[in-house]
């Protein structure tokens, strides 16, 4: 087994309990949880399923997964993405 030593610009990525709550609903999307975040500790700015919000949401990022959408913030500063809410895209607007 190979101990890697965790990598220092890596992101955190934290979850919100509603989001856990929703992945636990939403095998589907549960499944590729784990590549999701893999992506957001390493690129969590762009990406072709990544959009910077406007309006109500404009410092947050939306990750489009069909027919889900999963909503976060990243701080720079402290190298953290927080995944705030997560929905289908006619609910989580």
């Amino acid at each position: 087994m190979v101990n890697r030593e965790p990598d220092p610009q890596a992101f955190q990525v934290e979850s919100d309990k509603r989001v856990r709550k929703f992945l636990n609903r939403h095998p589907d999307l549960a499944g590729k949880w784990p590549d999701i975040r893999e992506y957001l500790t390493q690129q969590p700015h762009t990406g072709t399923h990544i959009t910077h919000l406007k309006g109500q949401y404009q410092c947050s990022r939306r990750w489009r997964f069909d027919p889900y959408r999963i909503l976060f913030d990243i701080d720079n500063s402290a190298r953290r993405v927080y995944v705030f809410d997560a929905d289908a895209r006619q609910n989580i607007y």
